[in-house]
């Protein structure tokens, strides 16, 4: 009699455990799934950030501006003197070093639809995009010497970490986890080097208006070339020329 009755008990245990599981499956999964759908949200758009640390690129090859001396003799008047066909160049530089890659679109899916190369590229989004990045160098170059290396020393970071993150998760070496935190961080270095550069603009407005006064000029200030009082005075950093009153 025992023996009849405890089969009828396990299987209703056993049912019991199963409907517990099977609720706590389900409060579970919502939860995994937004935490996956996020991180899903977060890689598709991780695509853009490789173009913002193509700022670093461009500061390396503008740092190495000494080729310009195996230029003709007209070429390099041109360059020293003309502040616009300077801007001309380092725009056309940029697209060139972009439609090497294959060229970007404003819509990264556009890209990813098929393989393109130099020969294949979008032209125009590519020069527009070309535009928004010497754009956000030239605030970048409008900057006191601290926050411009923190800029680009957050910037080589985010490129550092996001391409390796990339390499290991094409080749399925990286966990879950890991990439996750990769990817968050790749993302927090790109707000801190947004906040950076404006913090190091509007710092800089600041200091050049306490220079030069009411001859501070926004066009020249933009688009005007640098002139370095550091470099145009002897000894390393340079000391203000002071001007003695008649």
């Amino acid at each position: 009699m025992n023996i009849l009755t405890s089969v009828p008990e396990r299987k209703e245990r056993s049912e019991l455990a199963y409907t517990k599981n099977s609720e706590q499956l389900k409060q579970d999964k919502p939860q995994n799934y937004e935490a996956n759908s996020y991180i899903s949200i977060l890689d598709s758009y991780s695509i853009y950030l490789p173009r913002l640390a193509f700022l670093f690129l461009l500061f390396t090859v503008v740092t190495s501006g000494f080729i310009t001396e195996l230029l003709s003799c007209q070429m390099r008047y041109v360059l020293t003197y003309n502040i616009y066909a300077r801007h001309f160049l380092a725009i056309l530089m940029i697209f060139i070093f972009i439609m090497g890659l294959g060229g970007w679109s404003i819509d990264a899916k556009l890209d990813a639809m098929a393989k393109n190369d130099w020969t294949s590229g979008n032209v125009i989004e590519t020069l527009i995009m070309s535009l928004v990045i010497y754009s956000a160098f030239l605030i970048s170059s409008k900057s006191q010497l601290v926050p411009n290396l923190i800029f680009f020393g957050l910037l080589l970071l985010l490129y550092l970490i996001n391409t390796q993150r990339n390499f290991w998760k094409a080749r399925n070496m990286i966990s879950v986890h890991n990439n996750a935190f990769m990817l968050y961080t790749t993302y927090i270095l790109g707000a801190s080097s947004i906040v950076t550069l404006l913090y190091g603009f509007i710092n800089y407005i600041y200091y050049q208006k306490s220079q030069y006064g009411d001859n501070f000029s926004w066009f020249y200030f933009i688009l005007g070339g640098q002139k370095c009082a550091s470099l145009e005075n002897e000894g390393y950093g340079g000391k203000k020329t002071r001007h003695k009153k008649h």
